[in-house]
């Protein structure tokens, strides 16, 4: 008698097959999955791509330092859409779970600091100021995130991004720009 054992593996997906994934679908996912997988929509993966895309182009050999607020699925991502054209890409990542910090750290070589309290998590004691030269907030506390943000990127030539459901909150902050939906970023 044959037995199907499921570890909670799923289908492999290229890039574009999360990029086509709907909140619909998103919904009715296991919660295993976002170890995997981004925990958003295509629309926002594809405008986030989009993004990183046009900046990666103005980053030099070795000078890709990027600091992620998210999921495990949502660094493991990015990790890999970054090795796609930036080999030495330097990943950090603050999550706020300790599964997600086991699964992160089994996953990509990255730097995963674990912050389970709100304070901590918006603002890592340990982090280095002045050092990233890209930022993504797609975590929880994206606003508590994004008011101390300043201490840790660079001061110049440097991509904050924001995936916020509610893309009217970037209009209420001054120095950032609505992209027309979902991801927004700093002038």
């Amino acid at each position: 008698m044959d037995s199907v054992i499921n570890l909670g593996q799923f289908p492999r997906r290229t890039f574009e097959d999360i990029r086509l994934q709907t909140q619909r679908g998103l919904d009715s996912c296991d919660p295993s999955y976002f170890f995997h997988y981004p925990s958003h929509p295509g629309n926002v993966i594809r405008q986030l791509h989009t993004q990183l895309a046009g900046f990666s182009r103005f980053v030099t050999p070795g000078g890709f330092r990027c600091l992620v607020w998210g999921r495990a699925g949502d660094a493991v991502h990015l990790h890999k859409y970054f090795s796609q054209f930036l080999s030495d890409a330097e990943v950090h990542v603050v999550v706020s779970d300790e599964e997600d910090l086991r699964w992160v750290e089994a996953q990509i070589p990255a730097t995963v600091w674990l912050e389970s309290t709100p304070d901590h998590y918006c603002s890592p004691p340990y982090i280095p100021a002045e050092y990233f030269n890209c930022v993504i907030i797609m975590g929880d506390s994206r606003r508590e995130c994004l008011d101390g943000v300043d201490h840790y990127r660079t001061k110049e030539n440097c991509c904050l991004l924001v995936v916020d459901e509610e893309p009217p909150f970037c209009d209420l902050q001054k120095g950032y720009y609505c992209l027309g939906g979902p991801v927004w970023r700093s002038i």
